[in-house]
């Protein structure tokens, strides 16, 4: 094919006066293609910054006998990387709110459940899930987070009782609810990881109850209200987390970490959360921004 060369100018100084024309819907953000990539690794506080929030705090407890421990400084690396997974989790469900610079949709909260245990499952270097995994009924596989692979969540909080559980295996092998018994938790789990998942659970307990209260108990077949709720979830787990990350760096003279946070403490999951008026999600969306501009989490 032969080119001519005045034609080829001619179309290179066109589109250099579209790229210096700006759209006059201002910005255009391109939604990514695939997935964000997991977060690097959280970065310890540098040397000499300002003393680490909480880091007063006792030291975490020896675990029971033959339980796993987190209370030795060959310790810290794993409750980092449990603090990572967390992380990463709080950022998934993020990516399903509307707060979010690029939301992703569920059409339903199986569906919402499945894609997340997926893709945690791909992060985590496991087999991907297969094609139509997470589409209609083949999502539901009863209780949320379950997974074929045998990844379950160990501790729920019942939408009837608006008590925290623990599911457990019968005779049968199949798994059932019983109420949350921190002694028998932690013949399986070090006290500081016991913590940060109750406060996790918790912090559902606290929307169950609200949602009872003002007659709301049916959000909880909405797969946006549910994706924030387990973020404020998650974030409450986290700020246990790093607090037992934090002491146990500085019994050990080792860096801590510092968290940083999509919602702020005071902010609650109710109804006006996902408020249907442009103008009240707008506002919530710009404070949260704003939250987390100073913590360093946007541009």
């Amino acid at each position: 094919m032969t080119l001519n060369r005045s034609a080829c100018l001619a179309a290179l100084l066109a589109l250099c006066a579209l790229a210096q024309d700006p759209s006059p819907y201002g910005p255009i953000k391109i939604a990514p293609i695939k997935a964000p990539p997991p977060i690097a690794p959280r970065p310890m506080a540098p040397p000499g910054a300002k003393p680490l929030a909480d880091a007063d705090v006792a030291a975490p407890k020896p675990s029971a006998p033959g339980a796993p421990r987190c209370d030795r400084c060959e310790d810290l690396p794993r409750l980092m990387n449990e603090l990572k997974e967390q992380e990463w989790l709080r950022d998934k469900f993020w990516s399903y709110t509307r707060f979010s610079d690029y939301p992703y949709s569920a059409s339903d909260v199986a569906t919402l459940y499945c894609k997340v245990q997926c893709a945690m499952n791909e992060w985590m270097g496991k087999a991907p899930c297969p094609p139509g995994k997470c589409a209609g009924k083949a999502a539901d596989k009863g209780e949320s987070g379950a997974s074929d692979d045998g990844a379950a969540p160990e501790m729920g909080t019942d939408p009837d009782t608006c008590q925290v559980v623990m599911y457990v295996k019968g005779k049968d092998g199949k798994r059932k609810k019983v109420p949350f018994n921190r002694a028998e938790k932690e013949k399986h789990d070090c006290p500081a990881v016991v913590d940060y998942l109750l406060a996790h659970e918790n912090a559902h307990v606290k929307t169950c109850q609200a949602l009872k209260k003002a007659g709301k108990s049916s959000l909880y077949t909405n797969p946006e209200f549910v994706a924030l709720d387990e973020v404020k979830a998650y974030e409450a787990g986290i700020k246990s987390l790093e607090r037992a990350i934090n002491a146990l760096a500085k019994k050990c003279n080792k860096q801590g970490t510092r968290v940083k946070y999509n919602l702020p403490d005071d902010f609650k999951v109710t109804p006006e959360s996902l408020s249907s008026t442009r103008d009240e999600a707008q506002r919530i969306a710009d404070e949260l921004r704003k939250f987390q501009q100073q913590q360093g989490r946007q541009p």
